[in-house]
Order: structure tokens, then sequence, then C-alpha cells
């Protein structure tokens, strides 16, 4: 008899082992949730599955929790969140670190968080965030580093930031961020690189600045900037130096300088498209200069403000422009750069009468791109940082110049946030 029960055991066990080898993966073919039941037996139905090898689709009015879905770790398809108008938050999703293809949500009215994806670190295609109304930011994304493909944001109305996403350094394809009418910049995006496809950034009615893309360097299928009414400058995208494609800044109504795109590699530039920005005028930065000089493909420059309402009037702006850094030797170190309220200024030199040149009268000035003196600033007898207060200056493009009585020495630019 005992040893009839210890047979059945070991039996009973051997099958258990089996049961949790198999039950790793389930579903190729996927699954939809539509009611509330249907994620509580979950665990019920699929016992020990901890990876669906298909896509999931989480929709209708009856969902409000996801705790029965706490085991899984792994999406091999799309995981697709639509028309949930009553799901407030993502709290049951825990364990779930990779989806290998799409992650969506889409007019899901109350969700309000994404917290419950702490732990999702990768997305093998696309994230879509589309139509969420009650939405204010992304918080719950913080380990996600990488997106296979395309970002899309778009009418997320309540939408104010972007935190969440400080984690993510490159995106494959596309970021479009648009009609988010309360977000102000793109802080969250702050160590963001590399852009893969298209940069399209329009119909943000509150956007003053790009505040947030200080460290992105290249773009691989060019910029769209448009009908942002409150966009001001630009000067975060200091960093960028490849474009491409297409550069359009198009209908922003509040944006005096193109200053920030100075360091775009020319020749990545495909076409050029400046156009109906209401209080443009200044077009002359160097990116835009140098491809005037020798353009890839076709130039649109129309309907900004004086100075900058046509091809030939920026070409004149740019014909008065010299940003040449370093005449003479004479290296002048600036920071921080871009500056706020304060810029510092130091050079190598302990006694500006003998360094420089012995009986010759050296001066510090700052001017704006038009050539406008901002300030002039006295050099000290001996080596040290002179600081100077920016923060009455307009956001833009400035230059620090050391000259002497026959001539330019040197000269540097800088940012002015």
């Amino acid at each position: 008899m005992k040893q009839r029960i210890r047979t059945i055991f070991l039996i009973l066990l051997l099958l258990s082992g089996i049961s949790d080898v198999y039950a790793q993966s389930c579903l190729p073919e996927g699954i939809v949730f539509s009611l509330q039941a249907q994620i509580d037996s979950f665990p019920v139905n699929y016992p020990g599955c901890t990876e669906i090898e298909g896509s999931v689709e989480i929709s209708g009015a009856d969902i409000t929790n996801l705790s029965g879905l706490a085991s899984i770790n792994t999406i091999g398809g799309n995981l697709i969140f639509i028309f949930c108008q009553s799901l407030t938050s993502l709290d049951g999703l825990q364990s779930l670190n990779r989806i290998d293809s799409t992650l969506v949500f889409q007019q899901n009215y109350l969700l309000s968080s994404l917290n419950g994806l702490e732990n999702l670190s990768s997305i093998g295609m696309s994230l879509t965030i589309l139509g969420n109304s009650s939405l204010t930011n992304l918080a719950g994304l913080e380990q996600l580093s990488s997106v296979g493909r395309s970002i899309w944001i778009e009418e997320n109305y309540a939408l104010s930031s972007l935190t969440g996403l400080e984690n993510l350094t490159i995106v494959g394809g596309d970021l479009f961020v648009l009609i988010s009418y309360a977000l102000k910049d793109l802080q969250g995006l702050d160590n963001l690189t590399n852009i893969g496809g298209e940069l399209y950034i329009s119909f943000n009615n509150d956007m003053s600045s790009l505040t947030g893309l200080e460290k992105l360097v290249s773009i691989g299928n060019g910029i769209r900037c448009s009908y942002n009414m409150a966009l001001t400058e630009l000067t975060a995208l200091y960093s960028l130096t490849e474009v491409g494609g297409q550069l359009s800044i198009r209908s922003n109504d509040a944006l005096s300088s193109l200053a920030g795109l100075d360091n775009i590699n020319p020749s990545s530039i495909s076409d050029l498209d400046i156009s109906f920005n209401n209080l443009l005028s200044t077009c002359h930065v160097q990116s835009i200069c140098d491809y005037l000089s020798a353009p890839n493909g076709e130039v649109f420059i129309a309907s900004n403000a004086p100075g900058c309402n046509s091809k030939n009037a920026v070409e004149d702006s740019c014909a008065t422009l010299d940003i040449g850094e370093q005449v003479l030797g004479i290296e002048i170190q600036l920071y921080p750069n871009p500056a706020i309220n304060t810029l510092n200024i130091r050079y190598p030199i302990s006694d500006p009468s003998t360094t420089l040149r012995k009986g010759v009268r050296h001066l510090l000035f700052i001017y704006d791109l038009y050539g406008r003196q901002m300030d002039e600033v006295r050099i000290p007898a001996k080596n040290q940082d002179i600081r100077v207060d920016v923060s009455s200056y307009p956001a833009g493009l400035y230059f620090v110049v050391l000259k002497d009585e026959n001539g330019i020495d040197a000269r540097k630019k800088f940012i002015v946030k």
C-alpha cells in the first residue's frame, strides 16, 4: 500500500513538473479581455503562464482591475488598451518587462497614470498614446530604455509633462508629439540622443520651448516643428548635428529666432521650409547660412518677419555674419552654455598688457546676431573668470568678442535660454 501511494505521488510530482515547464508560455494566438471576470479567471484558466506568445487586447467599460494578469512578464505580440472607460491605472502589471511588438493606449478616458509598468524595459516596435484625456504624465515608464520603432503621442489633452521617459535614449523610428494642449515643453526626454525617423512637434498650443531635447544629437528622417503657437525658442536643439531630411519650421507665431539650430550639418538637410512664423526675424544662423550657400533640395522661405521673409533676405543677413571662433590662437571658454542668468568667461592670460600684445588695449564685447552691442566687459588684470549678468538678454544666439585697437582677436558664440 505504501509503495502504491509513493508511486502515485511520484507520478503526480512528475506530471506537475511537466505542467510547470509547458505552462511558462501560452496563447500563441493571443487573447482579448472584454470583461473583468475574464481577467480575474486568467490564473485559473492558464496556470503558471508567464509569457503570452501572441497579442493581448484589453477593452470595454467593465475592466477596472488588472491584478489577474500579475504573473505575465512577456508579451510576444501587441498589448493594446482601447476604450477602457473605467480603468484608472495599470496596477497588476508590475511583472511585465518586455513587449516584443507594440504598446497602445487609446481613448481610455479615466486612465490617469501608467503606474504598474515600472519594470517594462523594452518595446520591440512602437509606443502609441492617443486620446487619453485624463493622463497627466507618463510616470510608470521609468525603466523603458528603448523603443524599436516609433513613439506617437497625440490628443492627450491633460498631458502636461513627459515625465517617466527619463531613461529613454534611443527611438528607432519616428517621434511624434501632436495636439497635446497642456504640454509646455519636452522635459522627460532629457537623455534622448537619437531618433531614427522623423521628429514631428505640432499643434501643441502651450509649448513654449523644446526643453528636454538638450542631448539630442541625431535625427534620421527630418524635423517638422509647426503650429506651436506659444513656442518662443529652439535653443534646446543646440546639440543637434544631423537632421537626415527636411527641416521645416512653420506657423509658430511666437518664434523670433532660429538660434539653437546652429550646429546642424547642412549636408544632412534635404529641403528647407521656413514659413508663416509671424515674429521670426532671425534666420541667419550658421547651419541655415551654410545650407543656402549650396542647397541640397527645395528652399521655401516666406511670410515671416522682416529679415527672414525670403531666401534673399536671409542670404543678405548671412553675408554680415562672421562667426569664426578663434583667430589669433586665444581660446575663449564660456560656461554654462546655454546660459540662463549668468555667463562665465575665461581665457588663458596672466596680464592682458603682456600676454595678448604689449602696449595694445584689449576689450571684451558681447554682440547679438544683428551685430548690436549688448555689453562691454572689463578685462581683469589677473587670470580669473569674468561673470556677466545675461538675465535681461532675450533668448537667442550671442557672441563674446575679444577686440584690440586693430581688429578682432577672437570670438566665441553662446546661447541664452
